[in-house]
This record gives C-alpha cells, structure tokens and sequence, in this order.
C-alpha cells in the first residue's frame, strides 16, 4: 500500500466540485477539515475523516452510502432514511 501523504490544499476544495457524486478517501491526510461538499454528492467513503461533524451545508438526504469508519463521527441533525427495493420479477 502506498505510504500516506498529506494532500496541500484548504477545506474548500470539495465544494469547488459542483459534479461531484462519489468520494472515497482510504490513504493521505488533509490540511484542514472539509468546510464543503457538492449537493451532488451520493457516496461519501472517509477514512478517519478529520472531523467530528460534516459540515452544515450537507444534503443527507442525497447521500446514498456514507461511511466515516475509524473517524471521531458524531452526527448532529437526524438523517433522513430511505428505504429502496429492488424487486426483480
């Protein structure tokens, strides 16, 4: 596996990302906190994500997958759930 390495930028950048739909960060480590995300965004996969919280501008209800596994998490606003079924006839 590569040797982490911190990625040079602010915690603006992902915001920037007006398409951006999915984000899977496993190695690096960033600067600062994201301050940001896309509305676009639908999978949100961090790896000891640098925050306790996401920032306020998040729309829950358009992530699909979110995964913040070995991250100091705490979510402060209730998530919106929704139940999708695949029915194959």
């Amino acid at each position: 596996m590569p040797k982490d390495e911190e990625v040079q930028g602010n915690g603006e950048v992902f915001g920037k990302l007006n398409n951006l739909r999915m984000l899977i960060k496993k190695n690096g480590s960033f600067q600062s906190s994201p301050k940001h995300f896309p509305n676009s965004l639908r999978v949100l996969e961090w790896l000891e994500y640098p925050a306790t919280s996401l920032p306020s501008n998040v729309a829950s209800k358009n992530l699909v997958i979110l995964n913040l596994s070995y991250s100091f998490f705490q979510w402060d606003k209730p998530l919106q759930v929704y139940i999708i079924i695949n029915v194959v006839a």
